[in-house]
């Protein structure tokens, strides 16, 4: 019974963190928030990996979150129904970036991340949001779409840029 009143209370924490990154406009760590900007200096690309989407979690707001121990990927793998079995994350080596994109109002909406890039300030993450065009067929239901990546850990501060771009759906 005490495990699962510690998940729903890191359940609640979660998503009233989420809360307080959409207004903030920051990423969440587990040392607190992580201040944002664009960065500065040359970048140099840094390599992901996508370790699982969909269109249905219980974060219903733009956030994203840093993660970095096995134990929050396990409360962050609470919020993803329907999700693919937790990976194993080597997190000497590596964090986990999940993004959401929050309730959207139909189907076709999407988040993805186009680059990552560290600079002499920060690794900044390009996120791209995606909305269905006016021609675009969609499906009349409230969806959360989501995607979670795997990165190589850094000391450098993390950072987001946000995108929005239209599909064009064929006619």
């Amino acid at each position: 019974m005490k495990k699962y009143v510690v998940v729903g209370v890191v359940i609640v924490l979660v998503i009233v963190a989420g809360v307080a990154v959409y207004t903030s406009g920051a990423m969440k760590s587990a040392g607190g928030t992580i201040a944002l900007g664009t960065g500065s200096g040359s970048a140099a690309d840094v390599p992901f990996e996508k370790i699982a989407s969909g269109v249905t979690s219980e974060v219903h707001v733009r956030a994203n979150y840093l993660v970095d121990s096995p134990e929050k990927l396990a409360a962050l793998w609470q919020l993803l129904p329907g999700a693919s079995a937790m990976p194993t994350v080597d997190f000497a080596k590596k964090s986990v970036i999940a993004l959401f994109a929050g309730d959207s109002p139909t189907t076709g909406y999407g988040l993805s991340i186009s680059g990552i890039n560290d600079t002499a300030s920060a690794r900044v993450v390009h996120v791209v949001l995606t909305k269905p065009g006016a021609s675009c067929i969609t499906g009349q239901m409230v969806t959360q779409p989501y995607v979670v990546f795997e990165v190589s850990k850094t000391d450098l501060p993390f950072s987001h840029t946000d995108t929005e771009t239209t599909n064009a759906c064929a006619q």
